[in-house]
């Protein structure tokens, strides 16, 4: 289901779609057409099936990698220094956003591709 609407020369487009649950998205970048079709896993039928899938979610989940990784790393190799000034912890935050950054980016030096990348020992 998707809803479009133009605020101030802005097309915005609400697209609810219906995986396991309601996911709601809003976008200005794409909307839910073309349908395409992705799996997914039938616990009724016990196998996989083909499901209509708008286009917005088919971006977001081929886009989201990079950042789910990022904020996994940023969880294992947080910074545990205790403050009470606010602006020690956005400091701290940054950070550790800039040194897992700067992590990745010499794991793709040095391996010379974006898969090399070890969480929990595990490549």
């Amino acid at each position: 289901m998707e809803k479009v609407a133009k605020v101030d020369y802005v097309t915005l487009s609400v697209v609810r779609w219906f995986d396991n649950r309601a996911v709601t998205i809003l976008s200005t970048f794409v909307g839910a057409q073309p349908v395409g079709e992705t799996k997914r896993f039938s616990r009724v039928a016990r196998a996989e099936q083909q499901v209509a899938c708008p286009r917005v979610v088919r971006v977001y989940n081929a886009h989201m990698a990079g950042v789910d990784l990022l904020d996994s790393l940023i969880g294992l190799y947080r910074t545990h220094i205790r403050s009470k000034k606010w602006y020690h912890r956005i400091f701290f935050s940054l950070y550790g956003l800039n040194y897992c950054q700067f992590m990745a980016a010499l794991q793709t030096l040095w391996c010379g591709s974006k898969q090399c990348y070890q969480v929990d020992g595990v490549a």
